[in-house]
């Protein structure tokens, strides 16, 4: 989907990042669902350049698994988006 001056809409860099991190939990052994994320852009994503998808933890307690996660431009290294999330973990 293309957003304003063929960008990458910001809905789907957050999908893009939300599963980044929910993939982490899950190669992890742990099904997860999102229950709240923040998304900072930095920078637009155009259309057509390769992106790529970082998640990593920060803590869990619980159930609750404190997640961050960034999207970087492949080519220029520029960061495309941040974000702190917080996952519940399936029982």
């Amino acid at each position: 989907m293309i957003g304003y001056d063929d960008q990458v809409h910001g809905g789907i860099l957050f999908s893009f990042l939300d599963d980044a991190m929910a993939n982490y939990l899950f190669l992890q052994g742990k099904r997860a669902h999102t229950a709240k994320c923040d998304i900072r852009y930095r920078s637009p994503a155009k259309v057509g350049r390769a992106l790529r998808a970082e998640g990593w933890p920060v803590k869990e307690k619980g159930r609750l698994a404190l997640m961050e996660g960034r999207i970087t431009d492949i080519e220029s290294g520029e960061i495309i988006a941040e974000t702190s999330a917080s996952f519940m973990i399936s029982a």
